[in-house]
Order: structure tokens, then sequence, then C-alpha cells
């Protein structure tokens, strides 16, 4: 009946012959075992530790949405119950005279009694805990929902964007957002009423989730304006999935005669981004969006159409300098195509991970090269006298700290040989040379006399 209760407040379906089977072999045991007390100790001390065995199998399985505490002291209870019921069946087997104790007044006897009654009590208070961890976890999440549209509210959308923030800083991964806004939805609430509008904001979050992939969070950030956190996706991936959002609204005929359209500014995260400047950029975007005629996806000021940052970030297999990453600057880009050049190098010691001192003395020679780099670009930078001088100085400082960290700790042990080259391949190179180089130069028109 253990086992059984484990299962109904788990809300799995409980096997009857592994509830039935037990009592049934107990009863017939004892009734054919009277007088053999030996076996009656071993038999049903075998099938306690088979029931509590499964028990804690039962408890460790299942998937937990809610804090796991009161499993745990379950779970110590059990095992400590575990461990007698073997003692026992053991000394029945190897010392069987020892037996006649138990039924005997004793220090020990009183002990194993009232550590019984213990355990009970530990077992009841855990399931009570767990009662009510997963209560305040329902809550939780109910406080988190959009009542309308069942999408994440600005709490947990804001929790998602911090962990995801912490995992590009710890692992370099990338993330990228999109900020969805319907078109002229004022104007369908006043053309066809708000109880229509409330439809086809649910009706848009359906469309989103069926696009959207399962490790993508959907969130409403308030009135018609919705938000998409996308884990491990960088900006042309988040742009790909961006248009299949905008193509699928304007496809879709809410209601069965009103059809609305989606205006998307997509924003990747950057290691320098605190979340309040990765959503302004966000929002930057869908401005462009809606500025230029609405029903299109925007990007961070910058055209990424030629540019395979997928494919830089998404594999550490290699990778290969295109014209396309060109900036138009002669100093620049032939810098850019050598540290492309000294990362492929770098990239090919991939099959002898474990020089890991030969592989450190190589990164560190091409973070010298980035830091000069860095050096001649602010001096570029520094003869247009533009405001921006600082915001990119600040970048390059926290790109070397950060990429200096990433070395020590691949030397210590502490990460390894690909989490380094994660981050460098996309935070240094897809991020900041691909991204942040261009933008600057498409935005002060900057040209090298020997370009």
């Amino acid at each position: 009946m253990f086992l059984r209760t484990i299962n109904i407040f788990l809300g799995k379906k409980t096997n009857l012959l592994q509830v039935l089977l037990p009592p049934i072999v107990i009863a017939i045991t004892f009734t054919v075992m009277r007088d053999a007390m030996l076996g009656r100790i071993i038999i049903g001390g075998v099938i306690l530790f088979v029931q509590l065995l499964l028990a804690i199998i039962c408890l460790l399985d299942f998937k937990y949405d809610f804090p796991r505490i009161g499993r745990n002291i379950i779970i110590f209870s059990v095992v400590v119950l575990l461990v007698r019921s073997l003692a026992r069946v053991l000394t029945a087997l190897i010392w069987p005279s020892e037996l006649a104790n138990i039924f005997e007044s004793s220090q020990t006897v009183t002990i194993m009694y009232y550590s019984g009654f213990v355990l009970l009590i530990l077992i009841s208070n855990g399931f009570l805990i767990m009662a009510k961890e997963r209560s305040d976890e329902r809550l939780r999440t109910v406080a988190m929902r959009d009542k309308l549209t069942g999408c994440w509210n600005r709490i947990r959308i804001e929790e998602v964007a911090q962990q995801e923030m912490a995992r590009l800083d710890r692992y370099g991964y990338p993330v990228s957002l999109i900020m969805i806004d319907l078109d002229h939805f004022k104007a369908v609430n006043d053309q066809y009423g708000h109880g229509a509008g409330d439809a086809i904001l649910r009706g848009f979050a359906d469309i989103a989730r069926e696009t959207l992939r399962s490790t993508d969070v959907l969130g409403r950030w308030g009135g018609e304006e919705f938000i998409v956190i996308l884990p491990s996706s960088s900006l042309p991936e988040a742009v790909r999935i961006a248009e299949r959002i905008r193509t699928n609204v304007e496809r879709h005929l809410f209601s069965g005669t009103c059809r609305v359209t989606a205006s998307l500014g997509v924003s990747v995260c950057l290691s320098t981004d605190s979340w309040d400047e990765w959503l302004e950029r966000a929002d930057s975007a869908l401005y462009r969006a809606k500025n230029s005629g609405r029903n299109q996806t925007k990007t961070e000021s910058i055209d990424i159409d030629c540019l395979d940052i997928a494919g830089i970030a998404g594999s550490i297999s290699h990778i290969n300098w295109q014209d396309d990453y060109q900036t138009g600057h002669h100093l620049i880009d032939c810098q850019h195509k050598r540290i492309f050049e000294i990362l492929g190098g770098i990239l090919s010691l991939r099959e002898d991970v474990t020089n890991i001192a030969g592989i450190v003395v190589e990164l560190r020679s091409f973070l010298d090269v980035i830091e000069n780099h860095f050096s001649d670009e602010e001096m570029i930078l520094s003869q247009y006298n533009n405001e921006y001088i600082d915001h990119h100085k600040n970048i390059h400082r926290t790109l070397i700290q950060r990429t200096r960290s990433k070395i020590n700790d691949l030397e210590n042990g502490k990460i390894g040989f690909v989490d380094v080259i994660n981050f460098i391949s996309y935070e240094v190179v897809a991020q900041h040379m691909l991204i942040e180089d261009r933008k600057w130069h498409q935005d002060f028109g900057m040209q090298d006399t020997e370009a």
C-alpha cells in the first residue's frame, strides 16, 4: 500500500500486481509456514525489501516540477528501513540463533522500535512537505501565467532571461529575443469588439506556440505585445523563427473573418548586456519594423542576410573567412581575416585535447592578437570623436577579461576546450566582429584609404 500511495500522489499508474502480490504471498507463506518462524522472517523481509526498493525507484524516477525536500526526507527514511529489513534477512540466514533476542526486552530492541516509529513520522512529514511544495509551485506557476493567453507573464520572462544570460556568461551559449507587436490592434478592438480582440490574442498565442520549439519561452509582455526567448539561438536562427511566426500569423484567419499582421524585432544577448539593454535593443528593432511599414521582422540596425553567424556559432568543427564579412576598412578586415585563420588553427587542436598546456599557450598568443586588434580599432574610432567610443572600449575590456578568465579556467580544469572555443567563436567573432564592428562601420561610414 505504501508503494501505491506514492504512485497515487505522483499521479502515476499503479501496477495491480505490485499491490496484490505481496499480501497474497505473505498470507500463503504464513499459513503454510505457521511453525517456521525463520522462513516467515526471511520471506517477509525479502518482500518488504523489494517493496521499499521499488518505492525508492518510483520516487527517483519521477520528473519533478516542484522542490524535492519532502521527497528526499522520504527517500532517506525508506533507505534506513530498507537497510534494517536487509539486516534482519541476513541475520536470519547467517545467525538464526540471534533472532530469539527480538522477543526479549533489551536496549537494542527498544532502539529498533523507537527508530522505526521516528522513521514513520519522517515519512508522514515527508508526504506533507511534498504536498505543500507541489501546491506552492502550482500557485507560483499560476501567478506567472497570463490568464487570457496562458503565456508566461513578465515575472517569468525576466526570470528565464536571467537564467539564459547566466548560461551565456558561464558556457557561451547564445540566446536571442523576439519582441512582437500585433499591428493596429486598437483598430481591431474598435471594429470587432474586445471579445474578438481577446480571441485574437489567444489565437496568436496558439500560433506562436505551434511555431516555436519546445525549449523556447513565450510570454505576454502587455496588451498586444509578446516576447519570445530563444535559448541556444544565434541571430540568423532567431530571424528565421520570427519570420515563421510572422508568416503564420499573416496567413491565419482569426475568428473566421479577421486577418491580423505582426511586427517583430530581434536582438541577441551580448555578454556585456544587462537585461534592460538587451530588451531595449529588441524594442528598437521592433520600432524599426513598425516604422518601416509593419508586418515585417527587423534586427539590431544591421543587415545580417549575408552573414553566416549561425554557422560560426553553431559548430566548432571549422571556421572560414568570407568576403561578405568585410566591414570596408582595409586594416580592420585584414586583422579580422587573420583572427579567423588563427582560430581555425586552434580548432585543429581539438584532435589532441589532452595537450591542455599546449592549447593554453596557443590561446594566450591568440588573445594577444585580439588585444592588438582591439587597440588598433580604438585608435581608428578615436579619430571620429563619437560617443560610441567609450561603449566600444567597454565591450573590448569585458571580452578580454572574460576570454582570459576562460583560458585560466581551462588551464585549471574547470571547463573544457569546447567551452572556451564556443565563447570565442560566438562572443568575440560572431557577435563582436561580425555584428558590433560592422555596425559602427555602417553607422559612421568608415572607409580606409587602402580599401
